[in-house]
């Protein structure tokens, strides 16, 4: 647990580090996000967590695309599941499957609070498309912009952190609502 703790801490840095190196691109997401919060016609609620999911989703991509070196080649794995083939002889992999799930519960968390008060079935769906749609735009662009390996498993791992947020804002909700009724 301590090595997760020390990852998570340089991790951290290195994103912070990033922010400043990129900055033009994070003035631009943070303006976006102070836009959502000053001009939404939206509940102030609904603003902050629109713009702490613009925030985060910038933080992905920040980490995921803009901070990775160049490594010269196109580099794609596309045949599903592969990674949990090599993650039953090699921990690394676990660790990378785990890693690629849990990037994605707060995008999850934050699209079932703000989805709320919409249907089901039609605010899960559509806070699922979002997460595999963005999930695979950064594959997409790890590809062609040769900064990592595009891989399926990643798009499947994303999309089943984003659930489990998904889930967990909805346990959230319904424990907030039956703690009012309590």
């Amino acid at each position: 647990m301590d090595y997760l703790i020390t990852d998570m801490g340089q991790y951290t840095v290195s994103v912070l580090n990033g922010m400043k190196e990129h900055w033009t691109v994070s003035v631009m997401f943070i303006l976006a996000a102070v836009h959502i919060l000053i001009f939404s016609k939206q509940k102030v609620i609904d603003r902050i967590l629109l713009s702490v999911l613009v925030i985060y989703l910038y933080l992905i991509f920040l980490s995921t695309i803009l901070m990775r070196s160049n490594s010269g080649a196109h580099k794609a794995m596309l045949q599903p599941f592969w990674s949990y083939r090599e993650a039953i002889s090699k921990p690394y992999f676990r660790f990378e499957i785990l890693e690629n799930m849990i990037l994605f519960v707060p995008a999850g968390l934050l699209l079932k609070l703000y989805n709320r008060n919409n249907g089901r079935k039609q605010s899960f769906l559509r806070s699922m498309i979002c997460l595999i749609l963005f999930s695979a735009g950064i594959e997409t662009l790890q590809y062609f912009l040769k900064v990592g390996l595009c891989e399926f498993d990643d798009v499947f791992n994303n999309t089943l952190g984003g659930m489990a947020g998904y889930g967990i804002g909805s346990f959230a909700i319904k424990l907030a609502k039956s703690l009012r009724e309590f």
